[in-house]
Order: C-alpha cells, then structure tokens, then sequence
C-alpha cells in the first residue's frame, strides 16, 4: 500500500494500491519507483508514452485529489518527463514527489490513520 499526502496534510491520508487486479504494478508505483532517492535497480521506469500519461494524468483523476486542488485552487501540474537521452522517465520538479516511511515522516498522531487495511 502507497499513501499519498498532499501538502504535508497528513491527518488526510489517500491510500493506493501497489497491483492492478491483473498483478500488474500500479501508475503509483511507477511514480514511486520514480521518485526513489537513489539509483538501484529494478527502481528505473522505461519511458512508454502510455505509462507517462496514465501518471501525469491519473493521479489527478482521483475524487479526493480533485476536490482538494479545486478547494485551493490549483492547477494540474505534470510530474514526470522523459528523460533527456529519451531512454526512461524523470521527475519533472515542477512540484516536489518525496518518499518516506511512515514511522520517519508522519508524526505520531496521525500514524493510526496509515495502518494498512487490507490484510
């Protein structure tokens, strides 16, 4: 399970799943393979046009991502890019992507609300 926080608003956690129901990873976590701190492998995404759309636009499907950027009017920002020799895709930094574990970087109150449901 991947939780998104947006803006640092972490008493307002949206859960992802990491599979498809074909076993399939996720748009989200291809963008968390992305945005991973250090080059290791099997983290790196080849660029596929489809794959790049389906995370541009995807994430900002989402009810909860809609209504929060339409209640602080925010425009869609576009988070990945192919990379300059075309080979796979980057972050594009127009807004920061980080990754953290829960226990690090949610602070204590909240942690309840990151509990993965579905086992």
């Amino acid at each position: 399970m991947i939780f998104l926080v947006l803006d640092e608003r972490f008493e307002i956690p949206i859960r992802c799943a990491v599979k498809n129901k074909r076993g399939e990873e996720t748009y989200i976590k291809k963008l968390y393979n992305i945005a991973y701190i250090v080059n290791v492998p099997g983290k790196r995404v080849d660029y596929n046009r489809n794959l790049a759309n389906d995370i541009n636009n995807g994430l900002f499907r989402r009810r909860q991502i809609v209504k929060y950027m339409k209640t602080n009017k925010l425009k869609k920002p576009t988070l990945i890019q192919k990379s300059e020799d075309g080979d796979y895709l980057v972050l594009k930094n127009e807004i920061p992507v980080k990754t953290g574990l829960v226990n690090h970087n949610v602070p204590v109150q909240y942690q309840s609300l990151y509990i993965d449901k579905t086992k």
